[in-house]
Parts: structure tokens; C-alpha cells; sequence
């Protein structure tokens, strides 16, 4: 899904449906980390690989997802900026789950306005989807969805899927 790769011009192209989909896949799989007590590290565009012929998402590259609890030792952690919470970029900074909601909520924006633009000009969902995303890319993790499952339920009561 990256832009170094050969498919992402074919990738923004994908009907809303499609996208929708595959974002359902990366929150399971996300909900699934969380639950077996992991946080999401050096997560970004490029660790999504999608089959246009099957229709099937993959997430690669989880070498860094850490078991819970994680400190920032380092200051700026590794990882794309664009995905990257506002507490993993300090000193000693708890990431959390609200971090792992932050990164649920920069995903939506790759997918459904083709960065990281906030702009509801562009967005390519519904109003309701945009402040679901919106919320989760708070600066304040206070102001964020306090769990993955919270996020999640907002989305899909958003969308009107249930999964």
C-alpha cells in the first residue's frame, strides 16, 4: 500500500468498498495485537500488502510491536511520522493503546484521502467516519478513544457494518 511500491497508484484507485474492507481487516488485526498485549511500532503504509487478484489483506513487518508496557527510551521512535502518535516522539512517554488508537486513526487517512491530509474536502467516506478518524488523531491522548474497541465500535457505527 506504500507509495515506493509499484501498486499504489492501483491502490488509490480502489472503489470506497474496497478500502472500507480492507481497513476492517487492519482494525482485527490491530484488535487482535491488542488484545494479546502488544502495541503497534513501526507500523505505516508500506507494512499493508493487498492482492488485487484475491482481494486479501496482509500485514507484514510487526518485528517491532512491543509487549505491553512500552516506554519511550529514545525520544523520536522509530518509525513513518505520518502514522507516528504525538508521545512517540518524547522522552519517557508512555505509548499506550490510545497511541495504538492515534496510529488506527492515521491509517483511515492514508486510505481514504490518499495521505495524511485531515481535509473533510477529500475525504472519500461519509461526515461521520471523518470525526471517528478525526477524534482518534487527537494531539491529547485524553481527547482520543481510550481503547481499540471503543474506536472501533465509533468507526463501525460510523459505517453501519458491524464486525
Amino acid at each position: 500500500m506504500g507509495k515506493q511500491y509499484n501498486s499504489f497508484d492501483e491502490f488509490l484507485t480502489l472503489p470506497l468498498d474496497k478500502k472500507l474492507s480492507i481497513y476492517q481487516d487492519i482494525l482485527l488485526f490491530h484488535l487482535h495485537v491488542n488484545k494479546c498485549g502488544y502495541i503497534a511500532l513501526d507500523y505505516y503504509d508500506g507494512s499493508i500488502m493487498y492482492d488485487f487478484i484475491t482481494e486479501q489483506t496482509r500485514i507484514c513487518d510487526v518485528e517491532f510491536y512491543s509487549k505491553k508496557p512500552v516506554i519511550n527510551t529514545i525520544g523520536r521512535m522509530c518509525g513513518s511520522s505520518r502514522y507516528m502518535a504525538p508521545e512517540e516522539f518524547k522522552l519517557d512517554a508512555k505509548i499506550d493503546e490510545r497511541s495504538n488508537v492515534f496510529l488506527m486513526g492515521a491509517s483511515a487517512f492514508q486510505l481514504f484521502v490518499n495521505g495524511i491530509e485531515r481535509n473533510i474536502d477529500k475525504w472519500q467516506g461519509n461526515e461521520k467516519m471523518y470525526s471517528v478518524a478525526l477524534k482518534a488523531v487527537n494531539i491529547e491522548k485524553e481527547d482520543r478513544y481510550q481503547t481499540i474497541n471503543e474506536y472501533i465500535e465509533s468507526w463501525n457505527n460510523a459505517t453501519g457494518s458491524f464486525s
